[in-house]
Parts: structure tokens; sequence; C-alpha cells
């Protein structure tokens, strides 16, 4: 036999709030505006080249359209997002014997704030959702940059995986290696 509890009239239920944020057709922008940043490595052993670098972006905008699911309703519309002084330190090894190309790692720190405008699906702006999404971005802003990071990983990743499937089968660059690099050892 199940007992029930009994309610007090004054209880209340928890309300669970759920929202799911969809991007898509977005564009990031101001890649190429970059100063390198820290000390940069280039290394060589074990028939393995190996460069460290770093760079900043002084300025990095994205925008994106968004539709927001919300219970029962949709909101529709396009982000806009900026930020400054982002930091990427990359890895990146090229294999002389196998000839492949491959990123050790990505590393990416938004130091500066993220700034973000919503506009509506006819263009005007939001501004009641702008204040909020600003309030709450400085709370998510480590989780928006490490997913940004696992992005760009997985697409560099993915141009690399790309590179050496045309490079490899071909092995275009035997005579630079084995004439130069190979000396060096």
């Amino acid at each position: 036999m199940y007992k029930l509890r009994k309610r007090s009239p004054n209880s209340v239920d928890p309300m669970l709030y759920k929202a799911d944020l969809n991007l898509y057709s977005g564009i990031l922008k101001y890649l190429s505006v970059l100063e390198r940043y820290g000390d940069a490595t280039l290394t060589y052993d074990g028939r393995i080249l190996k460069m460290d670098v770093g760079f900043v972006f002084k300025f990095l905008q994205v925008t994106y359209n968004y539709i927001l699911k919300m219970g029962l309703f949709d909101l529709n519309g396009r982000i806009l997002a900026t930020t400054k002084d982002v930091r990427s330190k990359i890895s990146v090894m090229f294999n002389t014997t196998e000839y492949t190309l491959g990123l050790n790692k990505l590393e990416i720190q938004t130091p500066g704030r993220i700034k973000v405008i919503l506009k509506n699906k006819n263009g005007g702006t939001d501004w009641i959702n702008t204040a909020i999404a600003n309030i709450i971005i400085p709370f998510l802003q480590s989780t928006i940059t490490s997913n940004v990071q696992i992005q760009a990983t997985n697409a560099i990743r993915m141009y690399f995986n790309e590179i050496n499937r045309i490079i490899v089968p071909h092995k275009v660059f035997p005579g630079i290696f084995e004439n130069q690099l190979l000396k060096c050892t």
C-alpha cells in the first residue's frame, strides 16, 4: 500500500525552467587582425617538426541567427557578440616521416568582457533581452570560451585531416626534409 504525502495549502511545486538555444548561419569576423602573443618556438626532434605560437586578436565579432525555445513560445533573431584581446596559443606538428600535419593543442583565453546585442526577427534591438544576456554572460564566459575552444579544435583538426588526405599519398615535400632538416640531426 502506498502512502500519499499530505500537502499544505501554501506549498508550491517547484517549476523547472528550460530553454534551448539554437545558433545557425553565423560568421566570425576580424580573425586576420592579430598580433603575436608570447614566445614562438620551433623544434625538430625525432623527425617531428613542432611549432608553438601565440596570437592575440585585438577585436573579434561573431554574428549568428538564433532560435530560443522556451516552453510554449520561440524567439527568433540575431545575436551580435563582440570581445577584445582574445589570446590563443596553438601547437602544431609535422611528422617528416609520414608527412602528416597535426594539432597538438589549442588554448583560448578571453580576459576581456563579451558584449552581446540581441536583435529581433525584424532587425530591431531587443533591449530587455540584451540587458538580461549581458548580466548572465559573465557567469557563463568560461563555459562559452571552452565550447568555442572545442569547436575550433575540431574544425582545425578536420582541415588538417583533409590536408593529410591530399598530401600523404603524393609526399609532396620529400626533398626538402631529406636534404635540409635531416642534416641537422
